[in-house]
């Protein structure tokens, strides 16, 4: 059952929709990609977005996209409110998607780092003899490969984090 209302913003609320964010899925699918269109007060379809505050994560709702400019001030929850139980699960699951992308981002760093010291690496060594040259560049090899192992881990557990919340939302509506 939806809801008239407002939201509580918190460090993943639903006021930004730029895919920069950190929540775990988009806060909204495109400005007006859903149907039925849902209209505003002045008759404007408003725009579907994502919560992800602590109070209503996972929660869509309708507003308008002149909020703030305009002075409609039109909100409407299309989710019921999740129980204690749902919107812990849920937290956590974002809180835990959100570690693994942040680990994810940092390996992919190192990994660009260790490479571009595997260049500067050939080029500086790159009038020593052959057999003086392979030592340090299998080091280096070495770590590069054990990095990706580690940079696909990272990115298994992140797809398996985003399928039990998918999993989570889909059984919460079905």
């Amino acid at each position: 059952m939806a809801s008239v209302g407002s939201s509580s913003s918190g460090r993943y609320g639903g006021s930004r929709g730029d895919g920069n964010s950190s929540a775990p899925i988009p806060f909204r699918q495109g400005d007006l990609d859903y149907s039925p269109p849902m209209l505003c007060h002045r008759g404007k379809r408003s725009a579907r977005w994502i919560s992800w505050s602590d109070e209503n994560p996972c929660r869509r709702y309708h507003i308008c996209l002149r909020r703030r400019t305009g002075g409609c001030d039109f909100w409407y929850w299309i989710d019921p409110l999740p129980s204690a139980f749902q919107r812990d699960v849920l937290k956590q699951l974002r809180d835990t998607v959100q570690v693994l992308k942040t680990q994810n981002r940092e390996k992919q760093d190192e990994l660009r780092h260790v490479l571009r010291l595997l260049e500067q690496n050939r080029e500086t060594n790159a009038v020593i003899t052959s057999k003086q040259n392979e030592e340090p560049e299998d080091d280096v090899k070495d770590r590069v490969l054990r990095l990706e192992k580690e940079l696909g881990w990272s990115k298994f557990w992140l797809k398996c984090v985003v399928v039990v919340v998918l999993v989570v939302v889909l059984q919460k509506f079905f």
